[in-house]
């Protein structure tokens, strides 16, 4: 499912992998978060990455909630 098998994920990465797995926009969760959305974005880019996907297919929720349940719950 990863890309690359040995990608691990930071802290803020499984963070913002959760909320987007609630369902949270970008916007959404940078003012959770207290952070600017453009950093939010870099790390949403950085996880499609690992998982080798397209912009379009990550910007689908079902797909985007799949990956980011698996980052939680293989703790990556």
């Amino acid at each position: 499912m990863v890309n690359n098998v040995n990608a691990s994920f930071s802290e803020r990465e499984k963070e913002i992998a959760e909320l987007l797995a609630r369902g949270l926009s970008e916007k959404e969760i940078a003012e959770k978060l207290f952070i600017p959305p453009a950093t939010v974005n870099n790390h949403t880019r950085n996880i499609r990455e690992k998982f080798g996907l397209s912009k379009n297919i990550f910007s689908c929720r079902r797909w985007r909630r799949s990956y980011c349940i698996w980052i939680k719950r293989y703790n990556v």
